[in-house]
This record gives structure tokens, sequence and C-alpha cells, in this order.
């Protein structure tokens, strides 16, 4: 019960980026915002990397028998760590924190299918159908106005696919451990976002509003670090599957502050697209736990 609690609580941490970044948004520019998320999740993520980072690093080389994990962790940082945020954020400042928290299970849809098609694993039909619904919850979210699509949603939607990258490269990696990985992607983009924000100019948050620097700072480092670590704490103790099926929460919990603390309304597209979604995912996991079963008797 303990570890469910600690994989919930990594979900609601995660979950509340979104409506928290839509408050950010009124003072700060999403690559400004994109680059100080990850270089405090860096921050808060050291320790944990500290003891094991040089060794790991030392198995790192082109010519070593894991050079394919230089490659991949590379694809980690380009997809996971500087054109998925950036690619949420202006997301978030084009429409509402309900609509971009319900988009963010497209990343579900995506990474089982690029798993597919691009790495060749095997998906089953209850995949498809589940992903399916994904995709389609997906469309109704991006089309809730009519037949113009909403651009913010489709900037969500591209998030997504960078993630679905981020995440068949994250599972293949040996060479480093998940906390180092995610302390690497989140220094290295974090810094390339910097230069690139300075570079074009954005607008960077103060220290004389509420949602300054220090909330900003705050925000990556809870949501972007310590969500993290949590999460893969949970993993090691109740299984990758179980705390994955805790986790897919997080867009539900953004849901729910979104709606309490913005005053945002619950249009009857989103209350569609939820329906969709919840059975969607239900059907994933559902089909994973029982062939987990299956495996567990065997």
């Amino acid at each position: 019960m303990k570890y469910i609690l600690i994989g919930l609580f990594s979900a609601l941490l995660f979950g509340l980026s979104t409506p928290l970044s839509k408050i950010m948004m009124a003072t700060s520019d999403p690559l400004a915002l994109a680059s100080l998320y990850y270089l405090a999740s860096a921050t808060i993520l050291l320790p944990f990397a500290l003891p094991n980072i040089q060794s790991e690093l030392k198995k790192l080389s082109i010519h070593s028998k894991d050079a394919k994990d230089v490659f991949r962790l590379l694809g980690t940082f380009v997809f996971g760590g500087i054109l998925a945020p950036v690619f949420l954020l202006y997301g978030i400042r084009l429409t509402t924190a309900t609509s971009a928290s319900l988009l963010l299970n497209l990343e579900t849809a995506t990474t089982a299918t690029l798993a597919h098609f691009l790495f060749k694993e095997h998906l089953m039909k209850k995949d498809w159908v589940g992903a399916a619904g994904i995709i389609t919850a997906g469309g109704i979210l991006v089309f809730e106005h009519g037949w113009i699509p909403n651009i913010g949603g489709l900037f969500v939607a591209l998030a997504c696919v960078c993630w679905g990258f981020d995440n068949n490269f994250t599972a293949k990696i040996r060479a480093v451990t998940p906390i180092t990985n995610a302390f690497l992607k989140g220094l290295v983009s974090g810094l390339f976002n910097m230069i690139l924000a300075f570079g074009v100019g954005a607008h960077w948050p103060t220290t004389h509003h509420y949602s300054g620097l220090a909330g900003v700072l705050l925000i990556g480092m809870v949501s972007f670090g310590i969500s993290i670590a949590l999460y893969i704490t949970c993993a090691r103790k109740i299984g990758a599957f179980r705390s994955q099926v805790l986790f897919a929460t997080s867009p539900f919990w953004g849901v729910g502050v979104s709606l309490l603390f913005l005053n945002e309304r619950f249009i009857l597209q989103q209350a569609l697209a939820s329906v969709i979604l919840i059975c969607s995912l239900s059907l994933i996991f559902y089909r994973h736990s029982f062939e987990k079963s299956e495996k567990d008797l065997s």
C-alpha cells in the first residue's frame, strides 16, 4: 500500500505541472520555462545520480559494446528534453489546461505505435483498439470547438509524439540507470534550451511575482524531478507495469486541479474524450495485466 501511494503521489506531482504552467505562462515564455524546468529537475536529481554517474558514463563510447546507447541517449535529449517540453508549453499557452492534461494521454498511444512500427515490438489486437480510442479522444479535443483545429492541442499532440520516441529510446538504454538518464537529459536539454531562449530574446520569469522564478524552479524540481525519483522508486518495488498504471492517472490529476483552481469549464467534448480515454487505457492495462497473470501462473 505504501508504494501504491508513492506511485499515485508521483502521478499527482507530474499532473500538477500542466495547470501550474498555465499560470506561469502569464509572465514567462515557453522556451524559458522549459529550460528552467529541466535544469531544476537535474539539480534535484543530482544527489541520486551522483554515486554512479562516473562509472556509468565510462561505459558510454561509440567504440564500446554499448555504442548504440550513446545514440539512444542523444535521442532522449533531443525528443524528450528539448522538443517535447517546448511543444507542451506552447500548447498549454494556446489551449486550456484541462484539454492539455487530457491530451497528454496520447503519449501512451504514440509510445505503443512507435514501438510497433519503428522498434519492431509486437502489439496485440486490444492494444490497437485501446490506442485507436486514445487517438480518437485526442481528435475530439483538438477539434473541440468545430472544424478548425485547436493549434494548442496540436502542439500538445506533437509533445506526446516526441515523448513516444523518448520512451522507446529510454527503454532500450542499458549503460546508464533511469535516474542518471533523467539527470543528464535535464542538464543537457535545459542548458540547450536556455542558450536558445537567450538567443531569441525570450521573456524570463522575475522574482517580483508569485508566478516568478522561485515558482518555476519549484515546479521543475517537484513535477519533473521528484516525480521521476518517486516513480522509479515505485517501479522498483511493485514492478514497471503496476507503476505505469498508477502514473497513467497523472493527466486526470491535472484535469481536476485545472477545474478546481483555474475555474475552467468542463465542456461536453472534454467529458466525451475523458470517457473514451478511461475505457481505452483500461483496455490496454487490463490486457497487459491479464497477460502478466498468465505468465506468473505458468
